[in-house]
């Protein structure tokens, strides 16, 4: 299968979508070799790749190490990091027999010089005619503590680069688990227990299986035909080249390797597709071409939910304003189309994007809307007529208790007898209610744009002259008079219906008896009086509230407010460039975030297109 093309353009694909960097944003399909330090991880890269990678204590990884192996009629190496161009362009075509040695150490020199472990990775690609399609990534192996000198640190940092990868979904983790240890004491695997709880994407690669001493080999058999931990994928095995075979050609280590398995009958139980450096790398090959196949399809679609995604909040930023002259030019663009909509909106003209925002509520919101939008409680068809009793409620709002009345009579009381209020008191009690009027309507008027604090003392001017000339009660609307009656009507017939009620309906024989009705005192009292003046002050508020929000409306808002709307703009464009700046020119970190994201969906767009 290794010779169809489809094979080797799905390989390269993903490793192109990588190199844009699209794997800082999203997973993608890959196999990655972790293991202890010293436990056989070298010798397995080799084994795979035909290189020679380091095996020294002091120059072992020290960075991921990604290799791609691409089939190809052309015999070339290369080397390339992220960032670097200089070591890109000197490491851009190579030939195989350079030594992987110096790359590594030129890699570690840069990426190294401040740090003990990289996060950052080293690329190297092979091509040839004879390699099977393959990317692998080498990680830092673990180690559990540090020699002298070493960054103690260094523990926790390599765990740090490993955990990225591990408890990656889309990561196969190729685990290296030496023969000669026990899989109950190999951190690795409970490594990556923790990120792959059902050991579906795990695959350990058994190591130094010359090491197993005979009478334990049956157990590693037993182990290596998945009945002792069971994997999903199973288990694979490799002998390794010890130090004593550094110099010794890849062929001659396949040939020393063949033999070894060949030798035992044991060893014979183990399929030929899972032990051996060719299996393994044909087995390797197979099954990330089958992952990559599989994810494909999600891998699309979250390219595109994160480019939708991020286009949405670059459309939320607004258009760029990174200049002065872009602000100043955004700024007077704003205040034409604001002047455009507040004149049309105050002569009436509504546009049709206006009117599709504010489209009628349902028949029973509106109706919701409708009750509280008559509010004022008058309930008045016409001019106040047909008040209810829920409108008159609502006007309780607005005027002051019984109690509070009580209170206030008997503070003003003067030499008047009992059952009399004077003009005086009346005048007192209203005033205490027009005090939480004006509280109300400088609440209103403070809440308006900020460009009417230029009309702040006209407008306060305004409203200290009606609510003083509201200080004296007055009014010819025969509306208060009618008010009055209607409410002292509704109590006469209130107390007639209480009177009736205490009649007896008809004797058992059908003929009515009267009874004797209890006398009422019908002279005033306190009590009498106190609800009178409650009835008057309710009937003179619902004339005067509606008079002093006319004025208001028509000597505050509208005389300071619409018809100076000129003096707005004046003021609008009068700014100058220091506020036009701090308001609309872009901080460095939104500069940063917006070409943040446009570099990501450039790169997002760029691997779908691949894809």
């Amino acid at each position: 299968m290794f010779e169809n093309a489809i094979y080797q353009d799905l390989i390269d694909k993903i490793n192109k979508i990588r190199s844009y960097g699209i794997n800082r944003m999203l997973t993608i399909p890959q196999i990655a070799i972790l293991g202890d330090q010293s436990s056989g991880k070298s010798s397995v890269l080799e084994a795979i790749t035909k290189l020679t990678f380091p095996r020294n204590i002091e120059t072992c990884t020290r960075f991921a190490t990604q290799v791609n192996l691409r089939r190809s009629e052309q015999t070339e190496m290369s080397a390339h990091i992220e960032g670097e161009p200089e070591f890109n362009e000197c490491h851009k075509i190579l030939d195989t027999t350079s030594d992987i040695h110096i790359i590594i150490s030129e890699a570690k020199d840069i990426l190294c010089s401040s740090v003990q472990i990289s996060k950052k990775v080293l690329e190297i690609t092979i091509s040839g005619p004879t390699l099977s399609p393959l990317t692998i990534i080498d990680l830092p192996g673990y180690i559990n503590t540090t020699i002298d000198g070493q960054d103690k640190g260094i523990v926790k940092t390599i765990r740090a680069i490993n955990k990225l990868y591990i408890k990656d979904s889309r990561t196969i983790i190729l685990a290296v688990v030496p023969a000669n240890v026990d899989l109950n004491n190999i951190f690795v695997l409970g490594e990556a227990e923790r990120y792959d709880p059902c050991n579906e994407r795990t695959i350990p690669i058994v190591t130094k299986p010359d090491t197993v001493e005979p009478d334990l080999l049956p157990n590693l058999i037993h182990t290596l035909l998945n009945k002792r931990k069971s994997m999903k994928l199973g288990y694979l095995v490799m002998k390794n080249s010890g130090f004593k075979d550094i110099n010794k050609s890849w062929d001659e280590a396949r040939q020393r390797e063949d033999d070894f398995f060949n030798a035992s009958e044991l060893w014979r139980q183990v399929p030929d597709t899972r032990k051996g450096r060719v299996s393994v790398e044909k087995f390797l090959g197979e099954l990330l071409y089958t992952h990559i196949k599989k994810e494909f399809p999600f891998l699309r679609k979250e390219i595109l939910e994160l480019t939708t995604d991020y286009e949405k909040e670059i459309i939320s930023m607004g258009p760029e304003v990174s200049s002065l002259a872009a602000a100043r030019a955004k700024y007077f663009e704003c205040i034409l189309n604001l002047k455009s909509s507040l004149t049309a909106l105050l002569e009436g003209n509504y546009s049709h994007e206006y009117i599709s925002k504010h489209k009628p509520a349902t028949k029973k919101q509106h109706s919701a809307v409708t009750r509280a939008g008559n509010s004022d409680g008058d309930d008045d068809n016409s001019d106040g007529d047909d008040d209810n009793s829920d409108g008159d409620d609502d006007n309780n709002r607005y005027i002051l208790t019984t109690d509070k009345i009580s209170e206030l009579v008997l503070r003003y009381r003067g030499s008047e007898l009992p059952g009399f209020i004077s003009f005086t008191t009346f005048t007192q009690i209203y005033i205490e209610t027009l005090t939480s009027w004006r509280t109300r309507t400088d609440e209103h008027i403070s809440n308006m744009h900020l460009f009417y604090t230029l009309q702040t003392t006209k407008m306060d001017d305004a409203i200290e002259n009606i609510f003083n000339d509201e200080g004296t009660p007055f009014t010819m609307n025969k509306y208060y008079y009618d008010n009055i009656l209607k409410s002292r009507h509704q109590k006469a017939e209130q107390h007639c219906r209480k009177l009736l009620s205490k009649f007896q309906s008809k004797t058992a024989a059908g003929a009515a008896v009267p009874v004797k009705l209890e006398v009422s005192d019908v002279n005033y009292n306190e009590e009498h009086a106190i609800e009178d003046l409650q009835e008057m002050l309710l009937s003179y508020c619902k004339v005067a509230r509606k008079r002093i929000v006319d004025v208001v409306l028509l000597q505050t808002i509208e005389r300071h407010m619409f018809k100076q709307i000129k003096l707005y703009f004046d003021m609008l464009i009068a700014v100058d460039d220091d506020v036009i700046s701090s308001r609309l020119l872009e901080s460095p970190t939104q500069r940063a975030r917006r070409q943040e994201l446009h570099d990501k969906v450039s790169i997002l767009k760029k691997s779908l297109r691949l894809l």
